[in-house]
């Protein structure tokens, strides 16, 4: 072999593993990026309170029921319940 063979498979050599350094390091930066943060979980209480209910207590035997006050009380319990009076 002579001199301009040897450059030209030490180039392609170099060139090869160049790439295949940067696919690596590419990939890894986009498998370590950081998950988005999920929102924290309103509780029942806190999601009647945020819609203007108050507790009302037991209704037809459902347990922890929230009612919005007004001309027509609409009534919801934490096992999905609901009703109006």
């Amino acid at each position: 072999m002579n001199i301009s063979k040897r450059m030209l498979i030490a180039a392609v050599t170099a060139w090869s593993l160049a790439w295949a350094v940067l696919l690596i390091l590419g990939a890894s930066v986009i498998g370590h990026a950081s998950a988005p943060v999920a929102p924290p979980a309103i509780s029942f209480e806190d999601e009647q309170r945020a819609l203007g209910r108050e507790p009302f207590g037991d209704v037809d035997d459902h347990m922890d029921c929230w009612a919005q006050i007004g001309e027509t009380s609409y009534i919801e319990c934490r096992d999905g319940y609901m009703t109006s009076s």
